[in-house]
């Protein structure tokens, strides 16, 4: 195995096909949800546009606006999408990124105001919380094209 297949069987997908993946997912649920687009990889005058369009760092990646079915005490589901998790050399599951000062902020902000959120490492760990949490009782899943 050379050393570029090795690296790319441990190394984890990008977070926008984690975010691709769970999208895919949540709309076959026919749940009331949206992402908030706030990734910064653009010029510095594009992103100062953007702040003064509303755009704020930290805001969750995954909104989802209905109430959880087995959790009807909270308002809707925030979900900030990490990448997922890599796996060492000796296949232990390596610490995954943790939350920035920001979206640390958007957290706190969303849990007093009656949100459930959390912090997931990959599409997998985000289908596992929407699971617990009964989404697929709300609507049986459906085909997306």
């Amino acid at each position: 195995m050379t050393a570029a297949a090795s690296a790319s069987a441990i190394d984890p997908p990008r977070e926008s096909v984690e975010q691709k993946e769970l999208a895919k997912y949540l709309d076959a649920l026919g749940l009331n949800w949206f992402h908030a687009p706030n990734e910064r990889n653009c010029s510095g005058r594009r992103g100062a546009e953007f702040q003064r369009q509303g755009v704020k760092p930290g805001v969750p990646d995954v909104l989802i606006v209905d109430r959880p079915p087995k959790e009807m005490k909270y308002v809707g589901t925030a979900i900030e999408l990490k990448c997922r998790r890599a796996m060492g050399k000796r296949g232990k599951l390596l610490k995954g990124e943790p939350p920035s000062e920001n979206q640390v902020h958007w957290i706190n902000v969303l849990q007093k105001r009656g949100w459930f959120v959390a912090v997931c490492h990959g599409a997998d760990e985000a289908i596992e919380v929407v699971q617990r949490l009964g989404y697929e009782r709300y609507n049986e899943p459906r085909e997306t094209a």
